[in-house]
């Protein structure tokens, strides 16, 4: 019989790490043997360490002798034999215990620590984000306003940086080749759009846009059949798309197939507040010699916008060449002086708007009809048409300007006035321009241009009275309304001039001076 293993203290270790004890081996025999101790890792003397069972082959023994079926019974039971622990065994952890509390609690601190770093530097990061596309947003926001008044080099200077952000970079280089096409850089602006669109573009609007672009391009170097494809597919992304809708029929139009065109514009925009549909059907009417319907559009046309100057002047072409009534057309044309007497620049830099090229211009136009006209007479028909050759910028005869004492019409004396104050020489503009006033004080073109060189001289009150004289006439007249503004900006009292800005817009919402006006008013 084996001897038995003299009784010790020992600690109990379960699977879950529960202490029981201490216990000595009896004990421990008790506890198997009645079955209650049914799962030990580990035993060990207090003090000492925790060691893997198996190698104590007296504790075996001593076990399997006295309880054989406790050991071959239970299958997770594990035997140890206890390691001696150190003398110095109840300071150790009194040791341990003074170095691993401040560690413990320096471990804390630098997770938190790093915990915090990493929420702050997310958060920084998602303020920087939403600052820099708050940024961005105002950034296009401005590059639209100053595409609005046509300061296109400033609109580009404000993409390029966008683009340098990776602000929605399609969308942006849309609006880049939108802007070379209006600036007329036509294959620059071609190339721009075909190399987005070789990119792959998802978005539907900006593709819708893209191909109408690129249709408008392929009309200037009169492509039209690809640029009818290019329109047809914007169509197709958006079947209610009127820019491709009206610029499919204009593209019919200068096709020559007046069935076609006329199919669109009847079919989309007989019914359209907007005035250019109505223009091109005047256009495909008068072409069909449907001159009664062509001279109703045009009406209409001026109707849904007075300040269009093109239309006055296809009016007036239609009642010189059709209607022979050269009086009613001189009085067409004279409206276009009323409203704006740089109509002829503006005709020059952007030669028949939608390209329409098989029109005379204005200028010869105006000379068939003044030499038509009874009503005039030749001196009278000379310093007109020297205005429109000036407009044009050719040197007028310096012999005409001596005719103003010749008993001419107030007009006409204003007509001589704009000359020269266009040329520069304001002292003898403003002759000329108070003589006009004197043959008749409601001539608008020497109201107009007298109170502007008061305004350059700073004669605020003076330049004032000269434009609500023409407003008291003409509440319509934007040229006086934007000018009446300029002078209460001038006299600090920007709460007046943006109202009358404003006022210029209402009736004339294309009106460049006064967006630029009202835009110098906001903060960069």
């Amino acid at each position: 019989m084996v001897k038995k293993v003299t009784p010790l203290k020992w600690l109990v270790k379960t699977q879950s790490l529960e202490i029981l004890g201490p216990y000595s081996q009896e004990a421990i025999e008790k506890l198997i043997l009645e079955k209650q101790l049914k799962s030990v890792d580990c035993l060990s003397l207090p003090g000492s360490e925790w060691v893997p069972l198996g190698k104590c082959k007296e504790f075996q023994l001593a076990l399997k002798e006295s309880l054989p079926h406790a050991v071959e019974d239970r299958t997770r039971v594990v035997f140890a034999h206890p390691q001696p622990a150190p003398q110095t065994h109840q300071e150790k952890p009194q040791n341990v215990h003074r170095w691993q509390t401040p560690a413990l609690v320096l471990s804390s601190f630098l997770i938190v620590l790093f915990v915090s770093y990493l929420f702050l530097f997310h958060k920084n990061r998602n303020d920087r984000s939403v600052n820099d596309l708050e940024k961005n947003q105002k950034l296009y926001q401005k590059a639209l306003l100053l595409e609005d008044i046509q300061e296109w080099d400033k609109a580009s200077v404000v993409y390029e940086e966008l683009k340098s952000s990776k602000f929605q970079l399609s969308k942006i280089q849309m609006h880049v080749g939108r802007l070379e096409f209006l600036k007329g850089a036509y294959s620059r602006s071609q190339n721009t759009l075909k190399s987005l669109l070789a990119e792959g573009v998802n978005d539907k609007t900006i593709l819708r846009d893209i191909h109408l672009y690129l249709g408008l391009n392929e009309m200037m170097f009169e492509a039209y059949v690809e640029a009818l494809s290019h329109f047809q597919r914007a169509i197709q992304l958006d079947s209610k798309f009127l820019p491709a809708l009206f610029n499919t029929g204009v593209c019919y139009y200068l096709m020559s197939d007046l069935a076609q065109a006329k199919l669109y514009f009847e079919t989309y925009f007989l019914n359209s507040k907007d005035f250019e549909p109505h223009l091109y059907l005047g256009h495909v009417y008068r072409n069909n010699r449907e001159f009664d319907k062509a001279k109703a559009s045009y009406e209409r046309a001026l109707t849904l916008n007075p300040r269009w100057l093109d239309s006055y002047y296809f009016q007036a072409e239609l009642l010189t060449y059709v209607f022979r009534n050269t009086t009613d057309a001189l009085a067409v044309l004279e409206k276009i002086l009323h409203f704006d007497p740089m109509y002829e620049s503006f005709f020059r830099k952007n030669p028949a708007y939608y390209y329409e090229k098989k029109l005379l211009s204005w200028s010869e136009l105006a000379r068939i009809v003044y030499n038509s006209s009874d009503k005039i007479d030749s001196i009278q028909k000379q310093i007109r048409i020297s205005y429109f050759d000036t407009l044009m910028g050719k040197k007028p005869n310096d012999n005409l300007f001596a005719l103003a004492t010749r008993g001419l019409s107030s007009l006409s004396v204003s007509l001589l006035g704009y000359l020269k104050y266009f040329m520069q020489d304001f002292l003898k503009a403003e002759t000329y321009l108070k003589h006009s006033l004197e043959l008749d004080p409601k001539t608008f073109l020497s109201l107009l241009y007298q109170g502007r060189i008061a305004l350059q001289k700073r004669q605020y009150m003076e330049a004032q009275q000269f434009f609500q004289k023409i407003l008291d006439q003409d509440e319509a007249y934007v040229e006086a309304l934007w000018s009446l503004g300029e002078v209460y900006s001038l006299m600090n009292d920007l709460d007046t001039a943006t109202y009358y800005w404003k006022r210029a817009l209402e009736f004339d919402p294309a009106y460049i001076p006064a967006k630029k006006s009202i835009l110098s008013l906001k903060p960069a």
